[in-house]
């Protein structure tokens, strides 16, 4: 398909093309063009006026032209700046997010082990201590167990 409109527009480019050229060869616009060039040869201060008045005519062209290039620049600028500004938020509350997420794994492997090693060092000091007590129990009912 797109092959197709590119011929089509080649088409209608080369036609294009061929009607600008008949018509210009047509009403002899060359031939003017010509004639004017050798009349303004032959009086300069005509032709000075010409080019003032081209000139004239150009400069709001080039002006305009500046204008809309300068626009698109600014507008293009300010838009890389907006889109900058707004990754950079995102990106600081990512990070924020992710800075919080990494303090509370913190926090909580801390607790879970400030508790656990807390558990051991009161359960294993117990039962040093009630050791003794342990082996009269488990001795009583191996004991009992065994006179049935």
């Amino acid at each position: 398909m797109a092959m197709w409109s590119n011929l089509q527009f080649n088409n209608f480019k080369d036609r294009l093309f061929i009607f600008i050229e008949e018509s210009i060869r047509e009403y002899r616009i060359y031939e003017g063009i010509d004639v004017a060039a050798l009349y303004l040869e032959k009086h300069p201060v005509l032709c000075l006026a010409v080019m003032a008045s081209g000139v004239a005519c150009f400069i709001p062209v080039v002006i305009f032209m500046m204008f809309a290039v300068v626009s698109f620049l600014i507008t293009f600028t300010g838009f890389v700046v907006i889109e900058g500004t707004i990754i950079g938020i995102g990106l600081a509350a990512l990070i924020g997010f992710l800075l919080s997420l990494l303090l509370l794994l913190l926090t909580m492997t801390a607790i879970i082990s400030t508790v656990y090693f807390t558990f051991v060092q009161i359960f294993g000091s117990t039962k040093k201590c009630l050791q003794p007590y342990y082996s009269t129990v488990r001795n009583n009912s191996t004991e009992s167990n065994n006179s049935n």
